[in-house]
């Protein structure tokens, strides 16, 4: 049986929707921030993890789990995380 990640690079070659990078993570982590900007004024919580997130634990998270992009334009314009446990995926930010 395949993996979860050798199934979404078959699935995805020639799709605007890649896999990220380590290069890419500097521009996913901004715009992680910037999403998530609106939550942090609605709730008043500067402190969610989405915007206190380090470049240093995206790069452990990425380790551990597939980071999809989408680009248009040559600009990553949206992200999605997800893992594989026990036969189920898990899909976060």
């Amino acid at each position: 049986m395949r993996t979860l990640s050798e199934r979404v690079q078959t699935e995805l070659t020639g799709s605007d929707v890649e896999i990220v990078t380590r290069n890419d993570l500097e521009n996913i982590l901004k715009l992680q921030k910037l999403a998530y900007q609106e939550n942090a004024v609605r709730y008043k919580d500067y402190t969610i993890s989405p915007l206190t997130q380090t470049f240093e634990q995206l790069m452990k998270e990425s380790e551990n789990s597939i980071i999809l992009k989408v680009v248009e334009n040559s600009t990553i314009v949206g992200s999605v995380r997800a893992f594989e446990k026990d036969r189920n995926c898990y899909i976060g930010r």
